[in-house]
């Protein structure tokens, strides 16, 4: 063999290795750009997850708007509270003093993750009033367990409520943005109550 054609069979093995490593760096960049998207549209997150690795199936949800979550089918203890809570909110960031703020999908969620919370509260006072003879110390960690969930939801409320007031700040100051990631911020902790056991 020529010193000619050896070389260029390893260039050609070379090349197509750092084509081959090229092409999964690519695939995995389009994954993570359409993950990236379905989050901020407000998808699940099985689905943002699913999108790093089969994201070529999920670009025709790109366009469309994600599926509304029903609220749960039995309101939950706190569910007038939440409900009067954010029309406050929603009727507070409506105000055309709050016009730089943008909060629409965020308040969605936030109502979306706190109905989830509240519904799995329902669930737990619905298996508390059965009866729970023989399992005592299970139902007594289930109370101590729900106890503590009511308390952050109601904490979360607070929050809310102290966001509302913090519209008139931001008014005044014309700083919307700080408001609005304070929003998303409430809306990452209530997807935590209603995620984490």
């Amino acid at each position: 063999m020529t010193p000619v054609v050896v070389v260029v069979g390893v260039l050609g093995v070379v090349s197509a290795q750092a084509l081959t490593g090229g092409m999964g760096v690519a695939y995995l960049a389009g994954g993570l750009v359409v993950a990236g998207l379905l989050e901020r549209d407000g998808r699940p997150r099985g689905t943002v997850l699913g999108a790093l690795v089969a994201w070529p199936l999920l670009l025709p949800l790109l366009g469309q708007e994600p599926p509304q979550v029903e609220a749960a089918s039995v309101p939950g203890p706190l569910r007038a509270r939440i409900d009067q809570t954010l029309q406050s909110l929603h009727d507070t960031l409506g105000d055309p003093a709050a016009g730089e703020v943008r909060w629409e999908a965020d308040l969605d969620g936030l109502r979306r993750a706190l109905y989830d919370a509240d519904g799995r509260l329902a669930l737990v006072d619905r298996l508390l009033a059965e009866d729970t003879a023989g399992a005592e110390a299970a139902a007594e960690q289930l109370r101590a367990a729900r106890s503590a969930r009511a308390e952050a939801v109601a904490a979360v409320l607070g929050e809310v409520q102290a966001l509302r007031l913090q519209v008139g700040m931001a008014a005044l100051a014309g700083d919307g943005d700080a408001l609005s990631a304070r929003l998303q911020e409430l809306s990452a902790r209530a997807a935590t109550l209603a995620e984490i056991g």
